[in-house]
């Protein structure tokens, strides 16, 4: 990420919260830090600040001001960690692009990073990731993710597989004249985001749909004999 949009990320996150830890666990911005044009937020380096005295001055002294705590450090463990009454209502923030985008989300599963790295191409677009946004649940999982991702990218009605498939259909049915030989604009952007095998794997799992090769017009055929 640039500073811009380092910026940006913190600025929405100070709307919601007075305080927010940073961990730079690379010490990737240790140098520039201090140079990102944060408007009314108190940069202070964790190292070089007594805890104590940090924790007396946040709730005490300054108890309006924002800070931003960085460290290119990992938080240290809770036992021994002062602030750790202060890191409870604060936020934490990281520069990498899939962190945020968890954060973002409202995603409680931090194990989630991975996956939503292999798909961080979707989220680089403002009204895809409101539109996900909009159909999330803290507790979703990889699979969850995916199928509403899905159904982003084709603007189904409902975050429901079959309601995915017909309206891939209907694409093709109202603007290329049913033409299955035509691959509609959904699929290519199904495609174009490593959507496409997850695609099959649930349409294996829910009407029995399995080829090395599958295709579209080949499922429309099986789902007409099959049901």
């Amino acid at each position: 990420m640039d500073a811009l949009q380092i910026i940006e990320s913190l600025d929405r996150i100070y709307q919601d919260h007075r305080v927010v830890f940073w961990n730079d666990v690379k010490g990737e911005f240790r140098e520039t830090v201090n140079d990102l044009e944060l408007a009314d937020v108190k940069v202070v380096a964790l190292e070089d600040k007594a805890q104590l005295a940090l924790k007396l001055e946040i709730e005490l002294e300054q108890p309006a001001q924002k800070y931003l705590l960085y460290s290119a450090a990992e938080a240290p463990d809770p036992s021994g960690d002062v602030l750790l009454d202060i890191r409870h209502y604060a936020r934490e923030f990281s520069a990498d692009r899939s962190w945020i985008v968890l954060k973002d989300l409202g995603l409680e599963n931090l194990h989630l990073r991975e996956h939503l790295e292999k798909r961080i191409k979707f989220f680089n677009n403002k009204s895809r990731m409101q539109a996900l946004q909009s159909l999330v649940m803290p507790a979703d999982n990889e699979d969850d993710l995916d199928l509403k991702m899905v159904s982003v990218l084709v603007g189904a009605e409902q975050v429901e597989l079959f309601t995915i498939t017909r309206t891939i259909y209907q694409e093709i049915a109202e603007k290329h004249d049913g033409d299955l030989e035509v691959v509609p604009s959904c699929w290519q952007r199904i495609e174009k985001y490593g959507l496409a095998p997850f695609f099959w794997q649930q349409i294996e799992k829910s009407f029995g749909y399995r080829r090395e090769d599958p295709d579209l017009q080949n499922l429309l055929f099986h789902l007409l004999l099959s049901f």
